[in-house]
């Protein structure tokens, strides 16, 4: 069920500087203070029905600092999809053409040109929907439908990524019509011809495949991840799943699919349940992050693959603190000289903290540790997001106890480590399952961008 929420969104450019205090991750030296704020957007305000309205949200920015934003609010008695771009007059563009929009993602090319995907729920099922921006006209154009016209089975939980040229990969999960059976399916968008490619398999087709996640560089260099059981989803015991990978590129032909947690003896014993994280620099080094049990009756730790387009695959590894606490929702960074930054929800007996651990090109991950103890309150739904050079940040919901929520964020620089945990905006005190969660993005020089909810608020604001 959707929860009615007004979108707030923080625009500025981080300098890199240090300051005081002591870091939360061991793997680390040193500590990394917020960015100072040089500059910011100017406020703009959004009409009491956007505000009060809407749901779900996705963000990006370009080389420039102008920030994009997509979301759905609940217009006439149907869930429409708006874009804005965070800069003059723009109020918004509406791109969905019928039904329920859902699920959007946003990317930004090198010339700041756009690309919005999402579905859009019809005639019983969704669809995959797609729309391109034209920066020097400033003009979104006509949606189209990506998903195929002849599907039998919904379209759900797209994924996208774009180059610096504005060549596009979108995935999808969508069933064929069997039972608790999804394939993964992906197509192309070319900004020459202005077209998108047939949809493609991208799973066997045979076993139940979902969570699809997609990640490219500049050049167009990346990874499509997802999550594939073993067997056809019809049995009604649920059966130990896998992390399946391809390389994908947006000008060759693509890798062949491949296991990465079957490593270790873990091949018939491990159980992934998912939530992948994905991330690829511009050297077309990777990193696959998940969440697994290595029996049902184990803690779920976080599993890390790491991939060289020069020497292929590591074997995967544990990176999280220790084994005897849940971990979820793992989300990974890499700089350009390959470097990679991790961090998740860490659970324990008394609340649930934030996780980080980092890895150094050449030399492995290091010893976990955290970037927000469980003694500032109960840590969940962290997003990350790195520039080239190594500097990161991380934004999160903070549950302190009666309600009580705070948008929190920390800053990572390479030479420093994490500095200290900061409010960036008190939330209202209505429960945490109201919240849309917090996103977050950079551009190459550090330009951020970060959305978040806060419910019962008649208007939101951009500054």
């Amino acid at each position: 069920m959707r929860r009615f929420l007004s979108i707030l969104a923080s625009v500025a450019i981080a300098a890199c500087g240090g300051g005081g205090g002591s870091s939360g991750n061991s793997a680390t030296s040193g500590v990394a203070a917020l960015p100072n704020v040089v500059s910011a957007i100017p406020a703009a305000i959004w009409g009491t029905a956007d505000a009060a309205h809407a749901a779900d949200v996705d963000v990006a920015i370009d080389r420039s600092g102008v920030g994009l934003v997509a979301w759905t609010e609940l217009l006439n008695g149907s869930y429409q999809l708006k874009v804005r771009r965070m800069i003059g007059a723009d109020t918004g563009t509406k791109l969905s053409t019928a039904g329920d929009a859902a699920a959007p993602h946003l990317t930004v090319d090198a010339a700041g040109n756009a690309l919005a995907a999402w579905t859009q729920y019809s005639n019983a099922r969704h669809t995959l929907w797609a729309s391109h921006y034209t920066a020097a006209q400033k003009l979104w154009d006509s949606p189209r439908m990506i998903s195929s016209a002849s599907a039998v089975a919904s379209t759900l939980k797209p994924d996208l990524a774009v180059d610096q040229a504005g060549n596009a990969t979108v995935v999808w999960q969508q069933g064929d019509g069997r039972s608790n059976h999804f394939d993964g399916w992906a197509a192309q968008y070319n900004p020459i011809t202005a077209s998108w490619s047939q949809p493609a398999l991208v799973s066997d087709g045979v076993n139940s495949a979902y969570g699809l996640r997609v990640a490219t560089n500049v050049s167009g260099q990346g990874l499509i991840a997802w999550e594939q059981e073993r067997g056809d989803g019809s049995e009604i015991v649920s059966q130990p799943t896998d992390i399946w990978v391809r390389t994908v590129s947006t000008g060759a032909a693509w890798g062949a699919a491949i296991v990465v947690n079957a490593s270790a003896g873990k091949a018939n014993t491990v159980y992934v349940y998912g939530e992948i994280g994905l991330g690829v620099n511009a050297k077309g080094d990777a990193a696959v992050l998940w969440s697994q049990r290595l029996l049902p009756s184990l803690p779920m730790v976080v599993d890390a693959a790491m991939y060289s387009p020069t020497t292929g695959w590591k074997d995967a590894a544990s990176i999280a603190l220790n084994s005897t606490e849940d971990c979820h929702e793992p989300e990974v960074a890499l700089d350009d000289a390959g470097n990679a930054l991790a961090v998740w929800q860490q659970q324990t007996d008394y609340g649930a903290y934030g996780a980080s651990n980092r890895y150094v090109a050449g030399v492995g991950w290091g010893t976990a540790g955290h970037f927000v103890d469980s003694k500032l309150g109960d840590t969940f739904s962290p997003s990350l997001a790195m520039d080239g050079a190594g500097n990161a940040t991380v934004v999160w919901y903070r549950w302190a106890g009666a309600n009580a929520i705070d948008l929190m964020t920390n800053r990572f620089t390479p030479d420093l480590g994490w500095g200290d945990p900061k409010v960036l905006s008190p939330v209202e005190n209505d429960g945490a399952i109201t919240r849309t969660f917090p996103v977050v993005a950079v551009n190459a020089v550090g330009q951020t961008l970060v959305a978040w909810g806060a419910n019962l608020s008649a208007v939101a604001s951009w500054f």
